[in-house]
């Protein structure tokens, strides 16, 4: 029931329960994404399992990145491949701590994979590549240098990814080495059903190459173009996956991909657009800085070797006086927000850190131009926070006083019976050794249809939890294991004809 509610005279009677009472309503997940043996976790216990897993994450994050920066320090595009590599097989991983984790439904531990995967792949891929470059070799196309390490994670992105989950070895090797020692049909059966895949793990990895892409677009504009490819890429690469290779998931519904849209990807967007600031306020990247003395030197008699190896003398004048910078002592001083490639607005305009006011690196139009780019990304920003959050406080505190579920479409007064595909809420789990789920509630008063899926001849009492705990009592010489009370659910079925009805009226 709502709280704090009252049905008002407008509303229409025949929507009221009771009369009277406005009843909250919200659309339940599909049957086949309940999580029953999870239903009654404490939610304390979910919220510790979930900080503890996140933890373990951010630890494998580390581990990441110590490999990257340990293959950086010998070529960028090796570097490159290795991160491509890691996304591919530290998911696996972060899929094995999900087992720790209690969700109710399928829809939460996809969220919960989704945000795991993403903290992961965005930072190694992206955050991680450009705060291992050198600051002076950002434009360089040496083996250390950044563009290279962008270029190869691209490179990897559009052929070794999608090489490697169309070949599929763990599938090859169940279908064609275990399939055909299988000793009964059951182990067959586990064998031929097909590679599992998580719709939260081919999200981030669209999403990684978005945000990769947006990142480096201001010094790497090719990379929106790779970045194209590899989509294509991935979409005919995970069609095939779907139709030949992936087994069926369970109907966790449009949330998921709600959830990454408005979130996830907008904030790709708006973080890019502070990489490109940074990229346009530090662009030549090397530590010289301009200086308003005016008795600039003059310098002759220079002996200067060309390109082609000849020597010749010459005499250098020049009205601009700057300096030439290190790292510990440069207006362009670098701290850990810079070297993750972002800026903020109060960055461009103000003084290093070392208090050397008189040196400066931007131009004052450039300074003008930056400064404006930057603010408006982090108004954009901003407005994004206040909107997102906005939206959740009112419909949370509309919750108290109306309703504020929409339904989608209208009644075509078809029975649920009558309806094709549909499943029922049966209380079942799925294991991966057992090859269809099991069954723990008394099911001889609904229809077979409704309980979603078939065993092909046997019989569902194989696969039902009841009939083992009645075997457990009557093997027992003494007393019942378990007592005569209810211990599993009971399900039933009471059929409706709508269109008996219809003729009536």
């Amino acid at each position: 029931q709502v709280q704090r509610n009252k049905a008002s005279s407008e509303r229409n009677i025949n929507d009221l329960f009771r009369n009277e009472i406005v009843l909250e309503l919200d659309e339940p997940d599909d049957p086949s994404a309940i999580r029953y043996q999870d239903l009654t976790t404490p939610k304390l216990s979910k919220v510790i399992r979930y900080l503890l897993t996140f933890v373990i994450t951010i630890g494998l994050v580390a581990l990441g990145a110590y490999l990257v920066y340990i293959v950086r320090q010998h070529n960028s595009l090796n570097a490159g491949i290795l991160t491509s590599v890691l996304n591919f097989i530290i998911p696996q991983i972060v899929k094995l701590l999900l087992l720790v984790e209690k969700h109710s439904t399928e829809g939460e531990r996809q969220r919960s994979l989704y945000l795991k995967i993403t903290v992961f792949r965005w930072f190694l891929t992206v955050i991680l590549t450009k705060f291992l470059s050198e600051f002076r070799f950002t434009l360089s196309s040496e083996d250390l240098a950044l563009l290279p390490a962008v270029r190869g994670i691209f490179v990897s992105e559009i052929f070794l990814v999608p090489v490697l989950r169309i070949v599929d070895f763990g599938g090859l090797l169940s279908k064609h080495y275990f399939g055909p020692r299988a000793r009964t049909p059951d182990q067959m059966y586990l064998c031929f059903k097909g590679t599992p895949y998580n719709l939260a793990e081919r999200y981030t990895d669209m999403t990684k190459i978005v945000f990769l892409s947006y990142y480096y677009c201001a010094l790497y504009p090719m990379g929106l173009f790779l970045g194209g490819v590899a989509l294509i890429g991935r979409y005919y690469s995970d069609k095939f996956l779907l139709l030949r290779t992936w087994r069926d998931a369970p109907a966790s519904g449009t949330k998921l991909a709600t959830f990454s849209a408005r979130y996830f990807l907008i904030l790709a967007m708006i973080i890019a657009g502070f990489s490109s600031a940074y990229n346009y306020a530090y662009f030549r990247y090397d530590h010289i800085c301009d200086s308003p003395q005016q008795d600039a030197p003059t310098y002759t008699n220079l002996d200067v070797r060309l390109s082609n190896g000849d020597t010749e003398v010459i005499n250098v004048t020049s009205s601009l006086f700057v300096r030439v910078c290190n790292e510990e002592t440069c207006c362009q001083h670098q701290d850990f927000f810079n070297r993750a490639g972002l800026v903020v607005p109060w960055g461009v305009i103000s003084p290093s850190s070392h208090n050397e006011a008189e040196f400066h690196w931007l131009s004052e139009p450039v300074s003008k131009y930056t400064f404006a780019y930057v603010t408006t990304t982090f108004i954009i920003l901003i407005t994004f926070l206040v909107y997102q959050s906005g939206r959740q406080v009112k419909s949370y505190c509309q919750s108290f006083y109306r309703g504020v579920y929409e339904s989608s479409g209208k009644s075509q007064n078809i029975d649920f019976t009558n309806v094709e595909g549909i499943d029922a809420y049966v209380p079942q789990i799925a294991l991966g050794r057992f090859p269809f789920p099991l069954l723990f509630c008394k099911i001889d008063d609904i229809d077979d249809k409704l309980i979603g899926w078939t065993t092909f001849g046997t019989p569902y009492s194989d696969y039902n939890l009841i009939h083992d705990i009645q075997e457990i009592n009557d093997s027992s010489d003494d007393t019942p294991v378990f007592s005569n009370g209810p211990l599993f659910s009971f399900i039933t079925q009471w059929h409706r004809d709508f269109n008996a009805e219809n003729k009536l009226e």
